[in-house]
């Protein structure tokens, strides 16, 4: 498995043209809808990031049954996801799923809206940051399996997780990546 992150205030210009201009008609379709610089540019770093772990500049997405992307004819998975300032992507030869947070204030009604009681006393146990290692978790989990954040969070329970994990939280942000395979 290979992941990488880049905050977006590292992405030049000229980068962002080029890939740009190596997406898909529908990525930039989805790229164009966003009024901000800095959501286009969060678009725009996921797809340059996958296009460089895989080594294709020119990727054409694919979409399952509940709306997962994958792409045609390729031996490998992959996940996407972008917060804050922060974009990244994750490649594995087996089902995997990422997700990356921009670490905040959280409210006590999100944390119960979320977690389980026994995710809830993981919180209470360690700190309040602990929280979005449990929702980086769900999130990228979800996306792993490809049901989607509609299937509900709260029916993973990160205190049963026994997938492969990387958990990563630095320079405020949250991140963590699924595989069902030996990391």
């Amino acid at each position: 498995m290979l992941y990488a992150v880049l905050n977006i205030n590292t992405l030049g210009e000229d980068e962002f043209k080029k890939y740009y201009s190596l997406m898909p008609e529908e990525r930039k379709a989805e790229c164009d809808r966003f009024s901000s610089v800095k959501d286009k540019k969060l678009c725009v770093g996921a797809y340059m990031l996958l296009c460089q772990i895989t080594g294709n500049d020119k990727i054409t997405f694919c979409y399952s049954k509940t709306g997962k992307p994958y792409i045609k004819d390729n031996p490998f998975y992959f996940s996407l996801s972008h917060s804050g300032n922060y974009a990244a992507a994750a490649v594995s030869d087996f089902p995997v799923g990422i997700d990356i947070e921009t670490v905040g204030e959280i409210k006590d009604s999100v944390i119960k809206r979320v977690c389980s009681n026994e995710e809830r006393a993981y919180i209470n146990k360690t700190s309040r940051d602990s929280f979005y290692k449990i929702w980086t978790y769900k999130e990228a989990y979800l996306k792993m399996t490809g049901d989607g954040i509609g299937a509900g969070l709260k029916t993973i329970d990160y205190t049963k997780r026994d997938e492969n994990v990387i958990s990563v939280t630095e320079h405020g942000y949250a991140m963590c990546v699924i595989t069902e395979s030996k990391i």
